[in-house]
């Protein structure tokens, strides 16, 4: 409506503009030889205008007919469009519907529809995913590839050969895409979250610790788990220098503990160092704040190594050793075991029935049964007492063990990495798992008995 009226407009403009110039009065002579001819100043100038109107008017018409070509083209170019995109809807449906053949036909379909100065990334991948899901991997490679091409194809290609990569535990050929990927797009946390695994997996833990402090900064929601990784990544990487540079070995070692007082398998290795450097009283300081808020039966062992030889002066030296730990925290059964172990050793009966009888109080554990059966071996030879006491430990609460959080599976010792899956930093000191009438596995009486597991 406000088109036609426009034009109107413009008609009557044009029609008042003549009307106008006809009014004007005066007169033109032209005059060419012998002929003179004598116009109406106002018809003149009509008559010109009128014929540069038309000129204009042919002009017009000309370039819209040889721009009939450009339109039909940019016609059939958007048709193709939006058969392009509809194609990629399909195979993207497709996809999700698990019909991973005719995905790739609809989005191999949808690359050949768009124009070549369009960007075909988005087609070219789902038809790689496609093909990798039904077991075509060389032409998967080839596809994504080829996304290589341009920047933001690249990525899609980047990340295809990567997840392939690491599928077929290619891990070092995995962690160079993943670098590639980290230059195109630096603060994406998922991809500094992989070049981190990623390098962890290759055993470049010092370059994961460099890694891990970008990831801090861009990862805030993590940032509490992440922060635990790190004294894991100290320790990983204090195990791998220590052997050529113990010095290097203890430096890491003392930076974990830093961070985290009473991460056990820090403080052990730190202890076990420093014993080896000749420098007990640092073991020693290390292992006793430890203790205050996490004893552990790996400490007490070292502790143990320590401990000063029985004389006739002093027949109950060993044991007031252990009664430190006893005071550092009276109220953990792992105090009162350790002191247990010590006194049976040496064959203090009475002060290993003390130490045993305040230990089941803390807790009704296997391993204080276990003591207890030793102790009626040893000192009354009672077997029946014995047996009685090994059916309790049947029956009672397991001891702690190393276990990864993932997989249930049990270690001797804890590991940076637990193998053969390669998990980092899941290995965790607690109840082993149990499997209830449901099928889930828990940890036994976790909850019921308050355990508190150290990492």
């Amino acid at each position: 409506m406000l088109k036609a009226l426009w034009i109107l407009i413009q008609v009557l403009f044009v029609c008042f503009t003549f009307l106008s110039l006809t009014q004007i009065d005066g007169q033109v002579d032209l005059s060419w030889k012998n002929y003179v001819m004598e116009v109406h100043l106002g018809a003149a100038l009509a008559a010109f205008f009128g014929f540069l109107f038309v000129i204009l008017l042919v002009h017009k018409l000309l370039i819209h007919f040889f721009d009939i070509p450009k339109v039909v083209a940019r016609k059939w170019e958007d048709r193709s469009m939006k058969k392009s995109h509809l194609s990629l809807t399909r195979a993207l449906t497709l996809m999700s519907a698990g019909d991973y053949k005719h995905a790739a036909y609809h989005a191999y379909r949808a690359q050949k529809l768009l124009p070549e100065r369009y960007e075909k990334g988005a087609g070219t991948f789902i038809e790689a995913i496609s093909a990798q899901k039904m077991g075509q991997d060389s032409r998967a490679r080839d596809l994504y590839k080829k996304l290589l091409d341009n920047k933001e194809g690249a990525f899609l290609g980047i990340q295809g050969l990567m997840q392939d990569d690491i599928q077929s535990q290619k891990f070092d050929h995995a962690l160079l895409k993943a670098n590639r990927a980290r230059t195109l797009y630096p603060k994406q946390p998922w991809i500094l979250k992989t070049v981190y695994d990623l390098q962890i997996r290759t055993g470049q833990f010092e370059e994961a610790l460099s890694t891990l402090k970008t990831l801090l900064k861009a990862d805030k929601k993590n940032a509490a788990t992440l922060a635990k990784d790190e004294v894991a990544l100290l320790v990983a990487l204090s195990d791998k220098v220590s052997s050529d540079d113990p010095k290097q070995g203890i430096a890491l070692l003392k930076r974990a503990v830093r961070l985290e007082q009473d991460f056990v398998p820090a403080v052990k290795r730190l202890a076990l160092l420093y014993i080896d450097m000749g420098k007990s009283r640092a073991a020693q300081k290390v292992i006793s704040a430890c203790w205050k808020s996490n004893p552990h039966p790996e400490l007490a062992d070292i502790w143990a190594s320590l401990a000063p030889e029985n004389t006739a002066r002093k027949p109950q030296q060993r044991l007031r050793w252990f009664e430190k730990l006893v005071a550092l925290n009276p109220q953990n059964i792992e105090s009162q075991i350790a002191a247990a172990r010590a006194a049976i050793d040496d064959g203090l009966w009475g002060e290993a029935r003390t130490y045993l009888m305040a230990a089941e109080k803390i807790e009704e554990r296997e391993d204080v049964y276990q003591l207890w059966a030793e102790l009626e071996r040893l000192s009354t030879r009672n077997e029946e007492a014995e047996a009685a006491w090994l059916r309790k430990a049947h029956t009672a609460l397991p001891k702690p063990e190393w276990i990864c959080r993932l997989t249930h599976k049990r270690y001797n010792q804890w590991y940076a990495i637990a193998q053969p899956h390669g998990a980092f930093n899941k290995i965790v000191w607690q109840r082993p798992f149990a499997e209830t009438s449901s099928g889930r596995t828990e940890t036994i009486s976790a909850f019921q008995h308050g355990l508190i597991a150290s990492n």
